[in-house]
Parts: structure tokens; sequence; C-alpha cells
């Protein structure tokens, strides 16, 4: 009898702990979701598809509008990371689903902005032979007189946009996600690092940078202004959603880890590496 009775509590807690969580990712009203107009990528059309699934899967309706000095009217607001850490950020505590998601990739959060996205910038070529790995490099395999040092004191984005103004149509900067997109056609790739100097604050000098450093910020992400409608959250992490992301819409946004493409078949060797 004490076997039977410890069997049936164990699967009372696990049917408890599933509808817990269950109920920790729902949303059972309208959702009004806002997005940070950005000039560099346009995120509408993606959010309009999975804001349709999500309705759809609840039954329930969602407004979607652009973000204009009107913060406090939206339930979720989404954008860039570095212009979403300048609202307020809080504590929030997380859905099990969404915590597991984040501890998989090795990412901590705490507060009410989740990173969705994280770029590395890629140097793809059709060249063969070609060996480009930071801006010195670029320089000497390019034209030395677009590239300087004072690139190096540029913010990613910059550099980024710098670089594909510059270079021809056979070689192109770009975020590793667009490289898991299915009609990208380009074999050739490596990471692109920064410079080979870094600035001292302590010395006012360049020095040698002791190891590489690959271009790698925080993109597309999250702001929960109403944590009673992360259903959408819970939504966009699950597995199956982040591989239609990275496989269906090139706008750039990127797997956390490795953990992510893990059971994506046909990802190259040295794209994991």
């Amino acid at each position: 009898m004490k076997h039977i009775h410890k069997f049936f509590s164990l699967v009372f807690f696990l049917l408890l702990y599933s509808y817990s969580n269950a109920q920790e990712c729902e949303s059972t009203s309208t959702l009004k979701v806002g997005l940070l107009d950005d000039s560099f990528i346009d995120y509408r059309h993606y959010l309009y598809y999975e804001l349709g699934n999500y309705a759809l899967s609840k039954s329930i309706d969602f407004e979607f509008e652009y973000v204009d000095n009107n913060i406090d009217q939206f339930d979720l607001i989404f954008g860039e990371y570095n212009k979403l850490q300048k609202l307020s950020l809080s504590n929030l505590d997380l859905p099990e689903a969404i915590n597991e998601f984040y501890s998989s990739n090795g990412i901590v959060v705490s507060n009410n902005l989740l990173p969705l996205d994280l770029d590395t910038y890629i140097l793809s070529s059709q060249i063969k032979g070609i060996d480009v790995n930071n801006f010195e490099d670029l320089a000497n395999y390019f034209d030395p007189i677009r590239y300087t040092l004072g690139a190096s004191l540029l913010t990613p984005k910059i550099n980024s946009e710098i670089i594909d103004f510059s270079l021809d149509n056979n070689t192109y900067d770009i975020s590793n996600g667009i490289i898991l997109h299915k009609d990208f056609e380009y074999s050739s790739y490596q990471l692109f690092s920064q410079s080979n100097y870094q600035w001292d604050d302590k010395e006012g000098v360049y020095k040698d940078r002791l190891k590489t450093v690959p271009y790698s910020y925080y993109g597309f992400s999250a702001y929960i202004n109403n944590s009673k409608q992360i259903g959408f959250i819970c939504h966009l992490t699950k597995a199956e959603v982040r591989t239609n992301t990275f496989k269906s819409f090139n706008i750039s946004i990127s797997p956390l880890s490795e953990m992510e493409i893990a059971n994506i078949e046909g990802v190259d060797e040295n794209y994991l590496q």
C-alpha cells in the first residue's frame, strides 16, 4: 500500500507541476504587443506570423502596433536589446519553461528583459581561399584605405553596416542566424573578429589583443510589461518555433547557443565550431 501511495503521490505531483507550468504560460485576454521601430531590421512580419499562430492556438485576440511614447499600453514590447534595456527594468519570476530555455543555453536572466537573439558576425564568401578574420586582414585583402584602426571604436552595428557597404557582391558580413536560413547558398564562412588591437585605458595606448574576440551581442529581445501575458514568450521559445525562425525568416535572429541547433539537420560542422 505504501508503494501504491508513493506512486500516486508522484503522479499527482507531476500532473500538478505540468498544470502549474501550463498556467504560468497562459494568456487569457487580448494580448497587446508593441514593436520599437528599427530601421536596420523589420520584425513586423515575423511577429504577425507567430502572434497569429499563438492567438489561434489559445483562442484569444491580439493587438499589434509600433510603440510611440505609449509603453504602458502594451503587455509585451519587442525590439533591439540595446534599446529595450533603456526602459525601466525590474525583477521577474519567470515560468519554468522559460527558465529551462535560458538555463539550457547557459544564460541567466532575472529581470523583465529577455534576449531572443545572439548575433555573432560571420564573414561569408564565394571567393575560394579567402582568409579574413579581422579588420587588419580585411584591409590587406581588399582595400587598406577603407579600413583603419579607428573602426575599432565604432559600435558593432555600425561596423557591420560599413563592412557590408564596402565589400563586393561576392563577400558579405552577416549575422550568424542568416546561415541557417533555408535559402542561404554561400558555403564559405568564418568568424569575423574584432581588431588585432585594443585600447588600454590605464596607459592610454593601443595594445595587441591577446585573444580572439568576435563581434557578438544580443539583438532581437522581449520586454515584459505585464507578466500575466507572458505566454507568448513561452511560445516563441519552443524548440520547433525557434527552428522555424532560423530557417524560414531571413531577419538575422540567431541561436543563443549551440544547444538550439543541435537537432537541426544539415548544419555544417564548421558553423557549430
